[in-house]
């Protein structure tokens, strides 16, 4: 199969094939030759045959095969293997398919992007991202920026265009993909246009397809993508990201002759970074300058404890390999980033997060006689949406922010002699050293952020509901029923199912918040929780 063409190359990739349990030979046989013999006029025969021979231990390696010796290569195929799979009726074995269909996609999208302009691997990738868009958004479910974010595919391809030379090398691999998993909204409910998070991803192929110099096969794809989903070019709002994009193309060759102009007048003039780099070393010695520190008044997001301990550095980066010392430049350049964000951030993040909180917790708990778990819910509600606001409103400004820190901080200390400029080599090991620690360390950044936008929820939605827990405790103090005539006027005019209860939610709606809990969890959010009163 193509993963054994992949590992030939002897490319290194960050991930490999998934090593499953297989059946015996003899079960082996019967599955392959259930595949060998799929029809519709035979789909839930075959798929009876399968399930009275496959084992729970097996769907690893059954989904494996299916992905990559039949999708990969048999596109004409994809809704019958699509049929077949939930013929099965076992959501375990249907995880198990969508799972390794993202995996390979990744392996894919990275080997590419290392092997180059091959024409095999980029015909895989497309068949994958159509049997994707139909398993996914054909079938009305989205594809979780978690597993796989189609617009940061593209940017990053326009982005890497840019800094190495081969401006639509990526591109030709990259969008094609896109296009063929976008192809899937054809059949959906829930993401044909005019779906809001479809017509972002059209607006953004459609700004490309306006390059002046974008190859001819590139815009064949886009405006065939438009004719299969049957959308007019004309009903696309573009919203210009492609401007940012360009800017830092700009920035980039900036970058070049400003690092020039500061190995002659001493410094980087401020006109190009926010305040500029000192550094007290004399300048005839070996130096290394470093982000600015942050202002008094972010003073409360200087010191992040411990968790800085957990930065990712990769010490095989080019750039380290040669200068082992920049690795110093990376903490700060985080730490600075994250400082300059987070006061507008956390302020923009919690303003919606109260507003929608209080207004659900004060219609959900009108009736409800505790306020303790009124307060319990408001903060399981109030934790979950300030940090996935954060991630909305936060993640690439943060990405660009250490990603220009990172730069600022390296250019500077390269040149071995101070009259020398910096050659375009070192220019993009700085720019690729970069972009590797951003990748490595966004999670972590966000999780700062996340943790502090979390406390200042939390205090913000007690002192909102603050009138609400006090008329509870003081009727519960007194010894009275606790009660609101006016939302019990308005309850007798609404359906029963939609109706609150006398003496507070059903057990139902509890656990609703107490999900968000759960989910939040895996943000590390947990070490910004106030303890209950």
């Amino acid at each position: 199969g193509w993963q054994q063409d992949i590992e030939t190359e002897k490319k290194p990739t960050p991930e490999v094939k998934r090593q499953y349990t297989p059946p015996p030979e003899g079960v082996q046989d019967k599955i392959l030759f259930i595949f060998n013999n799929i029809s519709q006029d035979n789909l839930q025969q075959k798929a009876d045959e399968l399930q009275d021979i496959m084992d729970t231990q097996f769907y690893g390696w059954a989904a494996q095969y299916l992905v990559m010796e039949r999708v990969v290569i048999e596109p004409n195929f994809h809704q019958l293997y699509l049929q077949f799979v939930f013929s099965l009726n076992n959501t375990d074995y249907a995880k198990q398919v969508l799972s390794e269909t993202f995996h390979n996609i990744r392996i894919l999208l990275k080997t590419v992007s290392v092997s180059g302009n091959n024409s095999r691997e980029r015909d895989f990738l497309r068949n994958l991202g159509s049997f994707l868009g139909i398993f996914t958004l054909g079938r009305n479910k989205p594809i979780l920026q978690v597993d796989l974010d189609l617009k940061s595919l593209l940017f990053e391809a326009l982005h890497k265009g840019q800094i190495t030379g081969k401006k639509q090398d990526f591109l030709l691999f990259t969008l094609p993909f896109v296009c063929s998993v976008l192809k899937g909204v054809h059949e959906s409910r829930v993401f044909a246009p005019p779906n809001a998070w479809t017509m972002g991803l059209l607006g953004l192929l459609l700004e490309i397809h306006a390059i002046h110099d974008l190859k001819i096969t590139l815009k064949f794809e886009i405006e065939l993508l438009m004719k299969d989903i049957q959308v007019v070019s004309g009903d696309i709002k573009i919203k210009d990201h492609l401007k940012s994009e360009v800017k830092d193309k700009y920035r980039l060759e900036q970058l070049q002759s400003i690092t020039t102009s500061s190995n002659t007048m001493g410094a980087m003039p401020q006109s190009f970074t926010p305040t500029p780099l000192q550094s007290s070393t004399p300048p005839n010695q070996p130096h290394l300058q470093m982000v600015p520190q942050q202002s008094q008044q972010s003073q409360q997001f200087n010191d992040f404890g411990n968790d800085f301990n957990k930065i990712r550095i990769n010490s095989q980066i080019p750039l380290f390999q040669k200068r082992p010392d920049l690795q110093h430049c990376v903490q700060n350049a985080i730490e600075s980033a994250i400082t300059k964000m987070s006061r507008a951030v956390v302020e923009k993040s919690i303003n919606m997060t109260l507003t929608t909180t209080e207004s659900i917790i004060k219609k959900d708990f009108a009736l409800d006689p505790e306020e303790s778990r009124m307060r319990l819910a408001a903060q399981h509600m109030v934790r979950h949406i300030a940090a996935a606001a954060v991630l909305i409103y936060a993640k690439d400004q943060l990405k660009t922010g250490i990603q220009e820190n990172l730069v600022n901080s390296f250019m500077p200390n390269l040149n071995k002699m101070p009259q020398l400029a910096v050659d375009s080599q070192q220019l993009h090991e700085a720019v690729e050293a970069a972009a590797t620690i951003v990748n490595d360390n966004i999670d972590l950044a966000c999780i700062k952020l996340q943790a502090e936008a979390v406390k200042q929820a939390y205090k913000e939605i007690d002192k909102r509901l603050e009138k609400e827990y006090r008329k509870r405790f003081d009727c519960r103090k007194e010894g009275q029923r606790f009660t609101n005539p006016i939302v019990a006027t308005i309850q007798e005019q609404i359906p029963e199912q939609l109706r609150l209860q006398p003496g507070g939610c059903t057990q139902q709606q509890i656990k609703v918040y107490q999900q968000y809990g759960k989910k939040e969890k895996s943000t590390d959010c947990d070490s910004a929780l106030i303890p209950l009163l």
